[in-house]
C-alpha cells in the first residue's frame, strides 16, 4: 500500500469532533490508521465485524480525522483505503474561542480518560514490556506566561519531530500545559460540579 504522510498535526475545530473520539473502537481506529487500510483490514487487526468499523469510520470521516487515500475496484464494487489525517490531535484557536473553558476543559478530561486508559493497558498481560519502560512525569513549574506557551510549543515541536520515526513500537504521549490556581486559591473549596 502506498503511504501517504500523515500530518504531524491535526487542529480539530468542533467539540462534536472531539466527542467522536469518546469511543474506544474509534480511538483504536485512530491508533492504527498511522498506516493505510481498508476497512476489512482494520476490522481483522481490531477483531470485530467489518460493518462496526465502517460505523465508526464514518464518523471519524465526517469530522475530518480520516479520509480515503485510494479507492481500489474490487469484485464489482470500491473499496477504499483509510488514514489518520493528523498524529496530534489539537483544539485550534477558533474551537479555543469558540468553546472557551468548557471546551477546553472538555477535552483535557478525554485526554486524561484516554491517557489513563493507555497507561493501564500497557501493564496488562501480554505486554512484556509493561511499564517498566514508561515514563511519568508531573511537575509544576512557575513560569510567565509567555514561557508557558513556549514550553507547549516546544512540547509539539518535539513530538512532531519524533513522529517522523517508524518504528515497530507505538509510545503513547499525553501531556497538559496549563496555568495552575494560586495557592490561595488552592485553598478554597473547589465548586461542586455534576458529571458532563
Amino acid at each position: 500500500m502506498t503511504h501517504t504522510d500523515v500530518a504531524p498535526i491535526l487542529e480539530l475545530h468542533t467539540l462534536e469532533a472531539f466527542q467522536a473520539l469518546r469511543s474506544e473502537p474509534r480511538l483504536r481506529l485512530v491508533e492504527i490508521l498511522v498506516e493505510p487500510q481498508t476497512a476489512r483490514d482494520a476490522a481483522a487487526r481490531l477483531g470485530v465485524p467489518v460493518t462496526r468499523v465502517y460505523h465508526h469510520l464514518n464518523v471519524l470521516l465526517e469530522h475530518g480525522v480520516v479520509r480515503v487515500v485510494e479507492t481500489r475496484a474490487k469484485r464489482g464494487s470500491e473499496e477504499r483505503v483509510f488514514q489518520l489525517v493528523g498524529r496530534t490531535l489539537v483544539p485550534s484557536e477558533a474551537f479555543a474561542e469558540e468553546f472557551g473553558n468548557d471546551g477546553i476543559r472538555a477535552v483535557g478530561a478525554l485526554g486524561f480518560r484516554h491517557a489513563e486508559a493507555r497507561f493501564l493497558n500497557a501493564s496488562t498481560a501480554g505486554n512484556e514490556a509493561g511499564l517498566s519502560q514508561a515514563t511519568v512525569l508531573l511537575s509544576s513549574l512557575h513560569l510567565t506566561e509567555a514561557r508557558r506557551d513556549e514550553l507547549a510549543a516546544r512540547l509539539q515541536e518535539l513530538i512532531a519531530d519524533f513522529a517522523e520515526d517508524t518504528g515497530p513500537g507505538a509510545t503513547s504521549v499525553f501531556f497538559a500545559v496549563h496555568p495552575m490556581r494560586s495557592v490561595r486559591e488552592e485553598n478554597r473549596p473547589a465548586p461542586v460540579r455534576g458529571d458532563e
